[in-house]
């Protein structure tokens, strides 16, 4: 399954949002979500060799464009080690999670959904 982190922009709405992650369109980034990207990069290193996929011990691959960072989680059960970080950090750095799967978008993960 996929998700996306946004920065916390109060003027962006879910139309905007949705648009950016399908890459009909471009958000700005911040600081915070430059920040997500460095701590995920540090702790989860992307992955260089492709053919490696299979031995991906955290079962995660993940980028940034047009202001979003996009991820992608496996269905091994170290996906949930990656997943769970990624959830800490949007909480502690204030950042929009989009849910694509459902067509929703939050801010401060499980309040404040974004119309």
């Amino acid at each position: 399954f996929g998700l996306a982190i946004f920065a916390n922009n109060t003027r962006n709405d879910l139309h905007d949002i949705s648009e950016t992650y399908y890459g009909r369109n471009s958000l700005a980034s911040s600081k915070q979500l430059e920040q997500l990207y460095t701590d995920t990069n540090d702790r989860f290193p992307a992955l260089i060799d492709t053919d490696a996929v299979e031995d991906l011990s955290w079962g995660m691959d993940f980028s940034r464009d047009r202001g979003c960072i996009t991820y992608f989680f496996g269905t091994r059960p170290d996906s949930d080690i990656a997943f769970d970080f990624v959830l800490e950090k949007v909480r502690e750095l204030d950042l929009v999670l989009y849910d694509p799967q459902g067509h929703i978008a939050y801010a401060g993960v499980e309040s404040n959904s974004i119309k």
